[in-house]
């Protein structure tokens, strides 16, 4: 297919909201262990009605982008490309971050899916920053008076890959049972 737009993944972050946490974004070069830091220090500075970043565990492309650090992806040659201990990696982390208040818990998580600007916890003033597209960024903004910019994702660290890729967003194809396949 002939891809019609790209898109990428990176940090949605409501600047408004972790200036009012008496804080800053983290360093560009920030790595997933540095979210630890990063999101205990907003969260302290904050209370316990908000996290530093909405639960996006079960995002496929959020996991994509944390094996492609890791020099994998979801598939490759038609076959699965990761391990069991990836999908522990990657759980496990999330886990720890929501065990330390980092994230949503549970049931926070299931009323805010972040499907959409609608149901995000970033416009709701309830956390400081969710993965998401970045041609999503006019939808928040829109939602907001807050102020809202992109921010990249976590690195791997040392050691890792660049995780980031762009993605096509919609293909113009013909079928190969087109009457006019060229």
């Amino acid at each position: 297919g002939v891809p019609l737009a790209t898109n990428g993944i990176a940090m949605i972050a409501n600047l408004d909201l972790i200036a009012r946490a008496g804080m800053e974004l983290p360093s560009t070069e920030w790595t997933w262990d540095d979210v630890d830091v990063w999101g205990k220090q907003f969260v302290d500075a904050m209370g316990p009605d908000y996290v530093a970043i909405a639960d996006r565990s079960n995002t496929t492309a959020y996991f994509d982008y944390f094996l492609r650090q890791r020099g994998l992806s979801l598939v490759k040659d038609g076959a699965v490309n990761f391990s069991e201990q990836d999908v522990i990696d990657w759980f496990g982390m999330w886990q720890r971050w929501r065990d330390a208040g980092i994230v949503p818990n549970a049931e926070l998580a299931s009323a805010f899916t972040e499907l959409d600007v609608n149901n995000s916890l970033v416009p709701a003033g309830q956390a400081a920053m969710t993965l998401n597209w970045v041609n999503q960024l006019p939808n928040f903004d829109n939602a907001m008076e807050d102020a809202v910019d992109l921010f990249p994702l976590p690195a791997g660290g040392e050691g890792m890959e660049n995780g980031f890729w762009l993605h096509p967003a919609q293909f113009w194809v013909i079928p190969a049972t087109s009457e006019h396949p060229y």
